[in-house]
């Protein structure tokens, strides 16, 4: 009996030592594919070799660690776990700093300084027209990561949604604006003179009534410029058009 148990449990143990090593290289996968950007031009520069662009899914996953004991790196793993837990492939860092809170952050028990990092969740999309249109539209400041890709024959057809954005978009604080009328100004060239003419004048976006300006002299309409620069509001835009004109 002692022969046959001491001849058993080696087995047993091989067994489950191999059992083991499989669940391990099973979820080695999963953990290796699983990516953390910096910043968004870091994963757009990844993915863009792939022929991909960046789709923010509008999840967060957020990490705490309280002080003196906890750290950054902690709040990153508790982050981390989250978004892993919840299938994410990939985050873009969106948070990372100290805070001190009178009541406990959310999910917390304790008041005191944290360690806070937060994991804005991401996925790959295929470099499409119809993509690229749908991540401008959320939010127009990732236009200027995809300019070169927009300057592409097949993304022209976009110009007349660029439109749409600009006129439905009309404040002081968007940003990214000046990149679609750049990349108007590019497919329709001269034509689209006469849009560019009543965002000098109209606009209250800085930022598009610059590259409105200098699309126009671009396209040789210089004495309507010096005209509209007369009541242009913004020191700074006149300054900059004044010096395009010389």
């Amino acid at each position: 009996m002692c022969r046959m148990f001491k001849s058993v449990v080696p087995a047993v143990l091989l067994v489950l030592f191999s059992l083991f090593t499989q669940l391990a290289q099973a979820d080695e996968p999963a953990k290796s594919t699983f990516k953390i950007f910096k910043s968004y031009g870091e994963a757009v520069a990844f993915y863009k070799d792939k022929g991909q662009l960046v789709h923010n899914t509008g999840d967060v996953f957020m990490g705490y660690s309280l002080e003196p004991f906890g750290s950054r790196d902690k709040a990153m793993a508790e982050a981390q776990e989250k978004a892993q837990k919840a299938n994410a492939s990939a985050v873009i860092i969106s948070q990372d700093f100290r805070r001190t809170y009178n009541t406990p952050p959310p999910g917390t028990s304790w008041y005191g300084t944290y360690n806070v990092i937060g994991l804005a969740g991401i996925t790959p999309v295929e470099a499409t027209p119809a993509n690229l249109l749908s991540e401008i539209q959320h939010n127009p400041g990732v236009v200027g990561f995809y300019f070169e890709l927009a300057k592409k024959p097949e993304y022209k057809s976009l110009t007349k949604d660029y439109r749409d954005i600009i006129r439905t978009k009309n404040d002081e604080n968007t940003q990214g604006m000046s990149h679609l009328v750049r990349l108007i100004a590019f497919h329709d060239g001269k034509a689209c003179g006469d849009d560019l003419l009543k965002w000098v004048k109209y606009h209250k976006n800085p930022e598009v009534r610059l590259a409105s300006y200098l699309a126009l002299i671009e396209f040789g309409r210089t004495a309507e410029v010096e005209e509209t620069l007369k009541t242009e509001a913004n020191n700074d835009v006149k300054a900059k058009v004044q010096k395009s004109l010389i």
